[in-house]
């Protein structure tokens, strides 16, 4: 389970976050909407352990993130939570394999996990046979199962998701929010950041940021 209270966060003048409360249970498929510049990219960094917010406690399966130990939060960032952006943030002179690997390689696993484990990911989000290819070669649906697969290379139990269907066309945007919801049938926990309202519509609940508060309507 996932648990935030009243976290705060600010950039000078600006308040982006104020005492935002959120619970997600273990399994759930949540979407977080807001404006542009409303704090969703922001949240989520928290969330990511990207971003140190100014004030609140957060909770991951009952545990206090304690904000202040790198070593900690990294490790924690790194087995239990996989992170998606809408850019897809891929190498382009890396091969699709070598993207998808990125975590794995920085936990120095050996050649012969890494190979097996982006083999079994690449076929579980249907890029197998792309994985000797460039992301510049790829389709932008193509490029976004990738960063699916290098975000669930760790079997992260908590995907969150920044617009990962903002830059891609109605078709292969419904293909990638089926995939979520493939993957959150198996067990994954996802949150979906998005200004799509029909996208919004296929998670079992919707929370709105606005003027730096969160709410269900």
């Amino acid at each position: 389970m996932l648990k935030m209270t009243n976290i705060k966060k600010s950039f000078g003048e600006r308040v982006i976050l104020d005492c935002v409360n959120l619970e997600i249970d273990d399994g759930e498929m949540i979407a977080l909407m807001g404006r542009s510049g409303s704090g969703k990219t922001t949240l989520l960094n928290i969330m990511g352990l990207l971003d140190q917010k100014d004030d609140g406690r957060y909770y991951i399966d009952g545990e206090l993130i304690p904000s202040e130990n790198d070593l900690a939060t990294s490790k924690i960032r790194n087995t239990q939570i996989g992170f998606i952006v809408q850019n897809y943030a891929l190498i382009n002179d890396r091969k699709i394999s070598y993207n998808i690997s990125l975590p794995l390689l920085i936990g120095k696993e050996s050649k012969k996990n890494i190979h097996h484990s982006v083999t079994q990911v690449a076929r579980k989000v249907g890029i197998e046979e792309h994985l000797d290819k460039y992301p510049y070669q790829l389709s932008g649906g193509e490029c976004q199962r990738a960063a699916i697969a290098r975000a669930l290379i760790k079997n992260p139990q908590i995907i969150l998701a920044d617009e990962p269907t903002g830059a891609l066309d109605e078709i292969t945007e419904q293909q990638i929010m089926q995939l979520f919801i493939e993957l959150n049938k198996q067990g994954t926990t996802i949150l979906i950041a998005t200004h799509n309202k029909e996208i919004a519509s296929r998670c079992k609940n919707i929370y709105y940021l606005s003027n730096a508060k969160l709410s269900t309507k």
